[in-house]
């Protein structure tokens, strides 16, 4: 795919210059992928389609919606749940041109609620819920089974 030829391989977490050729390839890739999740008004099954086929790793059986960043660098388990405005940020951008990008891993049976917001190089545990206006950074601490609210998270055991 155009995607693997211009970012010549899959998505790498790591540090870039802003003003870098790879960050401009990058940048571009991204750009592909948003634009052609625009086609057919955005249909559930063109969605997967084409997170399928840019390397995103969600299973087919989840209810996520969310907009991915960078697909190569997102993994979504089994019976995932997330809602309308969720933001999963794989890259972060930092004074002096400088942008990080970072993999995100959402464990299985996990509920994400609106406008929650998942930071680069996050990972969350199976079965717990992230409240609506919540960040989960990474260092977010948190346990299996427990509830992440506020900003900064903090953790709520069910």
């Amino acid at each position: 795919p155009l995607r693997y030829l211009l970012l010549g391989g899959r998505a790498k977490a790591g540090w870039e210059k802003v003003n870098s050729k790879s960050f401009l390839r990058r940048q571009l890739a991204t750009s592909l992928y948003h634009s052609s999740l625009n086609i057919l008004n955005g249909t559930v099954v063109y969605h997967l389609v084409s997170r399928y086929i840019y390397g995103a790793k969600i299973d087919f059986k989840s209810s996520f919606t969310p907009r991915l960043d960078e697909p190569d660098l997102t993994s979504v388990g089994n019976c995932v749940f997330g809602a309308n405005g969720v933001l999963l940020r794989n890259t972060m951008f930092y004074p002096g041109g400088i942008a990080r990008y970072g993999k995100v891993d959402i464990s299985d049976q996990v509920m994400i609620l609106d406008r929650a917001v998942v930071s680069p190089e996050t990972s969350i545990k199976e079965k717990v819920m992230v409240a609506s206006i919540t960040a989960v950074y990474d260092d977010t601490i948190h346990e299996e089974g427990t509830v992440l609210l506020g900003t900064p998270a903090l953790n709520l055991t069910r």
